[in-house]
C-alpha cells in the first residue's frame, strides 16, 4: 500500500474521502488515523472515521468515533443523527432515542432528524408497551416519510399482533412495494392473508415472488411451507428442492424436507436430507436424534443407535435424545437400558409426562405393576390429559370402563403403525384374517359379498385376504397412519378415517359382510355397535369378527390395555339386536409374552 508522507490533518482527511469515494475502506482507514495522530481533537476525522467503521459493520468503533466527534462538536445534528442510527443498529434504542431527540433540537427543520426521532421514540414506547403511543409514532414518521420501510415494518408488526389484519394489510402491501427484497414483509402478507381465509390469494403472492426472484432460495422454501400447510405435500416437497438446489447450505429446509418426506412415508428421502443436513452441520445433535428415530424405522438398529450415541455425545444433557434412546431400546427389547434412558429422561426433564409414561409400560411389561402404577401416577399429575395414561392405569387396577378411549386407539396405532404388520405377524403369529375368511367360506360356501366394511381396517391385512370374493369394498378405521398405508394395498375401493359408529349412519348403501379382525379388543361394550350395525345390514348380511375370548361374565379390560368377551355377553346382544349366530370357535388368536392369546371367532348373521 502506498501511504503518503505526514501532511495537515485537513489534506489527510480529504485524501481519506478521496479513498472512501473510491472503495478503498484501507487506505481511508490509514490516512483518518494518520489525521488524527497529528491532531486527536480533529472533528471530521472521528466523524468520518466513524463513518467509515459503521459501513464496515464495526458499530462498537463506530459509535466510540461519533461520541467523540459530538463532544467536539455538540451543535453539529448530523453527528448525532449518526450516533443515534448507529444506537438503533445496535439495538439501544434509549441511546438512540436520547441522539436523535439531541438531533431534532439541534435542527427542529431537519426532516432526517425528525424522521428517525419518531420511529424511534416508536420502538421505545413498544418495548414499554405503550401501544397506542408507538402506533402514533410509527404513523408520524410515515406522515414524514412515506416509505420509510422500518417504520412500516414495525407498524406492521404490532397491528398483527393486536388482530388488526384489516389494518395491517395495506401497511404490508406499502411495504412490499417500496422494498420488495424485505425479509419478512411477504411472509407476513401470506399469514395474514391465510388468517383472513383468502388462501389463493396468499399463494399468487408466494408465486408472484417466486417469478419476481426465481433465484432467491427463500422465496421456493416459503411456497413449500404454504404448501405443506395446505397437504399439497409433492408440491411442497418440489419447492423444498428447487430452494436446495439454489442454496445446498439450507440446513432448516433440508430439516424440514426430511420430516415432510418421513410423514408421506418416503424415507429414504428423508434419509437423504437428514444426511444432508449433518453434511453442513455435522454438530446439529437433533439431527443425529432423527436420523436414529428414521433408521430405526427403516429397521437399521446398529446405525440408528450410533446415531442416538452420537446425538448425545454431542449434547450430553439432551432429554429428547435420552427419551428416543429408551424408545430404541425398548423396542430392540433391551429392556435395563431402555429403563436407565428413560430414567435419565426424567432425571434431566422431571417434568417429562411421556417419560414416565413410557417407563411405566416397559414396568407393566415385565409385570412390576406396582412401579408401573407409581409412573402412571406421576404421568398424569403431570399432564391429566394423557387418556392412554388413564386407561392402562384402569386396566392395572382392575376397572373396565365401557370404551377405550377414541384418542388413546387413534394414538395408539399411529405410532405403531410402521412396525405393526411385522410385529403381529412375523413375531405374534396372527393370522385371523386367513381364519375369518375361512369360517365365512364354511357358512357361506360359494357366496360372493357385493358391499363389504372392514371395520378397523388397519393397514388391510383382512381386506387383503378378502378383496377376491368381494365386489365393494370400504375401510374404516381411527388411526390416520394405519390408513395411509392400507391405501398402499390398493385393495379398497374407499377408505374412511373416523370412529365406526360416526361413519356407519352416514353411509346410504348397506352391506352384506361386515368383518372386524382384532377390533372389538380396543372397543369394550359392544351394544352400541352391534345396533348401528343391524341398521346398516341388508337382509342375510354376515357380521365376522374376533375377541379375546372370555370365559364367563360380559367383558372385561385386562392388564393389556384390551378387552376380552365371553360368549353368553355376545349371545345377549346378538338376540337383542337381531342376529344369529352361525358359527363360534376358540382359537389361538397370537402370542403375548411367549404365551398364546385364547381367542374367540363368530359369524352372524342378520335375517
Amino acid at each position: 500500500m502506498n501511504i503518503p508522507p505526514l501532511d495537515n490533518p485537513v489534506s489527510l482527511k480529504n485524501k481519506g474521502n478521496q479513498a472512501m469515494a473510491q472503495g478503498n475502506l484501507v487506505l481511508a482507514k490509514v490516512l483518518y488515523q494518520q489525521a488524527l495522530f497529528l491532531d486527536a481533537n480533529f472533528m471530521p476525522a472521528h466523524y468520518n472515521l466513524g463513518n467509515l467503521l459503521r459501513a464496515q459493520g464495526n458499530l462498537e468503533g463506530a459509535l466510540s468515533c461519533y461520541r467523540k466527534a459530538a463532544q467536539l462538536a455538540p451543535a453539529d445534528h448530523e453527528i448525532q443523527v449518526n450516533l443515534g442510527a448507529t444506537c438503533f443498529q445496535m439495538g439501544r434504542y434509549q441511546e438512540a432515542l436520547t441522539a436523535f431527540e439531541q438531533a431534532a433540537a439541534l435542527a427542529p427543520q431537519a426532516a432526517e432528524a425528525l424522521v428517525n426521532l419518531a420511529l424511534v421514540r416508536g420502538v421505545v414506547l413498544a418495548g414499554q408497551n405503550q401501544l397506542k403511543q408507538a402506533e402514533a409514532s410509527f404513523r408520524q414518521a410515515l406522515a414524514l416519510y412515506p416509505e420509510l420501510p422500518e417504520a412500516l415494518s414495525r407498524l406492521a408488526q404490532l397491528l398483527l399482533e393486536e388482530q388488526r389484519l384489516e389494518q395491517a394489510e395495506p401497511v404490508l402491501r406499502r411495504l412490499v412495494a417500496c422494498q420488495p427484497d424485505h425479509p419478512t414483509a411477504h411472509l407476513n402478507l401470506v399469514l395474514l392473508l391465510q388468517e383472513s381465509q383468502r388462501v389463493p390469494e396468499a399463494e399468487a403472492l408466494l408465486r408472484q415472488e417466486v417469478i419476481r426472484s426465481p433465484q432467491r432460495s427463500a422465496s421456493h422454501a416459503n411456497l413449500g411451507n404454504f404448501l405443506r400447510q395446505q397437504k399439497r405435500y409433492q408440491e411442497a416437497i418440489t419447492a423444498y428442492q428447487h430452494a436446495l438446489e439454489l442454496q445446498p447450505d439450507l440446513w432448516q429446509v433440508s430439516l424440514d424436507l426430511a420430516q415432510l418426506c418421513k410423514e408421506q412415508g418416503r424415507l429414504e428421502e428423508a434419509e437423504q436430507a437428514l444426511r444432508h443436513v449433518l453434511q453442513h452441520k455435522p454438530d446439529h445433535h437433533g439431527s443425529w436424534n432423527n436420523l436414529g428415530n428414521l433408521l430405526a424405522a427403516r429397521k437399521r438398529p446398529l446405525e440408528a443407535e450410533q446415531a442416538f450415541r452420537q446425538a448425545l455425545a454431542i449434547a450430553p444433557d439432551y432429554v429428547d435424545g435420552y427419551y428416543n434412546l429408551g424408545n430404541f431400546l425398548r423396542d430392540e427389547k433391551r429392556l435395563q437400558e431402555a429403563e436407565e434412558a428413560f430414567r435419565q429422561t426424567i432425571r434431566l426433564q422431571p417434568g417429562h409426562a411421556w417419560a414416565f409414561n413410557n417407563l411405566g409400560n416397559l414396568l407393566k411389561g415385565q409385570d412390576r405393576m406396582a412401579e408401573a402404577v407409581t409412573c402412571y401416577q406421576q404421568a398424569l399429575a403431570l399432564d391429566p390429559s394423557l387418556v392412554a395414561v388413564h386407561h392402562m392405569l384402569a386396566a392395572i387396577q382392575g376397572e373396565t370402563p365401557e370404551h377405550a378411549p377414541a384418542q388413546y386407539i387413534s394414538n395408539l396405532f399411529n405410532q405403531y403403525a410402521e412396525n405393526f404388520e411385522h410385529h403381529l405377524v412375523q413375531e405374534l403369529k396372527y393370522d385371523t384374517p386367513q381364519r375369518l375368511l375361512q369360517v365365512v367360506q364354511e357358512v357361506a360356501p360359494q357366496r360372493r359379498f357385493a358391499r363389504t366394511l372392514d371395520m378397523g381396517c388397519g393397514t388391510g391385512l383382512v381386506g387383503m385376504v378378502f378383496r377376491p370374493h368381494v365386489d365393494y369394498l370400504l375401510g374404516i378405521d381411527l388411526a390416520e397412519r394405519m390408513i395411509a398405508l392400507a391405501k398402499q394395498k390398493q385393495v379398497y375401493d374407499q377408505l374412511l378415517l373416523g370412529e365406526i359408529e360416526s361413519i356407519l349412519p352416514g353411509l346410504e348403501v348397506p352391506c352384506d359382510l361386515f368383518l372386524a379382525g382384532d377390533v372389538f379388543i380396543y372397543v369394550g361394550g359392544l351394544d352400541s355397535l352391534l345396533k348401528v350395525v343391524a341398521d346398516h345390514a341388508s337382509p342375510g348380511a354376515l357380521l365376522a369378527f374376533s375377541t379375546e375370548h372370555l370365559d364367563s361374565g360380559t367383558f372385561v379390560l385386562r392388564p393389556s390395555g384390551r378387552y376380552a368377551h365371553a360368549l353368553p355377553y355376545i349371545q345377549q346382544l346378538a338376540a337383542t339386536n337381531g342376529f344369529n349366530i352361525l358359527s363360534f370357535a376358540k382359537i389361538p388368536l397370537r402370542l403375548e409374552k411367549d404365551q398364546t392369546i385364547t381367542g374367540g371367532l363368530y359369524v352372524l348373521q342378520h335375517p
